[in-house]
């Protein structure tokens, strides 16, 4: 987020994407305010690393002023995804304020805290289906409340792919299913809203 915002408040390109088979991006080779591709680059380089510092930084103090705990779901999928180290401290604390908070849910719970949450501890090798006896998988594909919006359903997508979950037949939502009813939120002009197809 913070090097996408770097980005965009640069204006330091122009952006064609077109569909095909691959989803391809194609990005101008010199910019408008004249950068070639070896700026843009930097650009891109010096901003993982002031990402990267950052989210570091934050793990630490979190860690040293009371714990890394559960809340910093994206943090945790950031620097692993990016092949980053945590100390394995910070990850424990964090699995152990996870695996309480996780007991206190039931099928009411808001499937995008499910899903981030059981993304996050996919990165970090857990397994979804058993979280201290909690099965968030199941939260997710028997979850009431996954038409609530556009977010719940890509989440949950994420979520089960990420961890390569086998979904039961008898679930109330399959991976079809979840894909048929996301596609409801798309725009036609290929977006999806977060409410509807036009928002």
């Amino acid at each position: 987020a913070l090097l996408l915002s770097m980005v965009v408040a640069l204006g330091v390109w122009d952006v064609t994407a077109f569909a095909d088979e691959t989803e391809t991006v194609v990005f101008d080779t010199v910019a408008e305010g004249g950068e070639d591709d070896s700026d843009i680059y930097q650009i891109i380089s010096d901003g993982i690393g002031t990402s990267e510092a950052y989210l570091q930084n934050h793990l630490t103090e979190l860690h040293q002023d009371g714990g890394v705990t559960y809340g910093f779901e994206w943090y945790i999928i950031a620097m692993l995804r990016a092949g980053k180290n945590i100390g394995a401290d910070i990850l424990e604390e964090y699995y152990a304020s996870v695996s309480d908070k996780v007991k206190t849910w039931n099928s009411e719970v808001k499937p995008t805290d499910v899903s981030r949450t059981a993304t996050a501890l996919t990165v970090m090798g857990k397994d979804i289906t058993d979280i201290d006896g909690v099965d968030l998988a199941d939260l997710i594909y028997n979850s009431t409340r996954l038409t609530e919006g556009s977010n719940e359903l890509a989440y949950a997508l994420i979520a089960l792919d990420a961890a390569n979950v086998t979904i039961p037949e008898a679930a109330k939502w399959s991976r079809n299913a979840i894909i048929t009813e996301l596609l409801k939120f798309q725009a036609a002009d290929g977006g999806f809203g977060l409410t509807d197809g036009n928002s």
